[in-house]
């Protein structure tokens, strides 16, 4: 497999930080016939699940990832974003990974009333579906997206603490798509954290 990128910032004078990343990788394997269809490879007993292709056959993947962190202001309110996304495109027929979802998008907000040892901070991430054998319908795992909260103070410049919930509706959604029998993985319920922090 060959992998290279082109990694680009730029700085703006109002505070923003744009980045760009594009991405190529190309591999002459791909996802075995017998496997996708059963999930088992009668030839092999479940263990080739790839076979390798001439050079006229890879598989490519073209990514753009792109990310924007800042401040703005809503309402009148001074606000820190942070913003993500990914974009991939595949050629030669078959999905590169099998593993990846092709779009994902992140957005982190961050609010500090001015003056105020408070910090509230709230974030999204959603990605779209994942083909676990690389055709649609047979072990894919649906799109979600999932949101976190988090409630911040100061103590002092050297000392804070956080209560952090993660998956706030509690969304159910695979992790992972693998195997008939293994790698399919459910994402993490509901949780709450606090952390206290110091600096010696």
């Amino acid at each position: 497999m060959t992998t290279f990128g082109l990694e680009g910032a730029h700085y703006l004078s109002n505070g923003w930080t744009l980045k760009a990343l594009v991405g190529h990788s190309q591999s002459d394997w791909y996802l075995n016939d017998a496997y996708r269809s059963t999930g088992v490879d009668p030839d092999t007993g479940n263990i080739d699940r790839y076979t390798r292709r001439g050079w006229d056959d890879e598989s490519r993947r073209k990514s753009l990832d792109i990310f924007a962190t800042g401040p703005f202001a809503l309402l009148g309110i001074d606000h820190e974003a942070t913003l993500g996304f990914n974009y991939e495109r595949y050629r030669g027929g078959e999905q590169f990974s099998l593993f990846e979802p092709k779009h994902s998008l992140k957005l982190y907000g961050t609010y500090r009333p001015g003056g105020s040892p408070w910090r509230i901070s709230t974030g999204m991430i959603a990605n779209s579906a994942i083909d676990g054998t690389g055709e649609e319908g047979v072990r894919e795992g649906s799109g979600y997206a999932i949101f976190n909260a988090q409630l911040g103070y100061e103590f002092t410049s050297n000392t804070s603490v956080a209560l952090a919930v993660n998956n706030l509706t509690d969304r159910r959604y695979y992790a992972r798509i693998g195997g008939l029998n293994s790698y399919n993985t459910y994402s993490d319920p509901r949780s709450v954290a606090v952390s206290l922090r110091a600096r010696f």
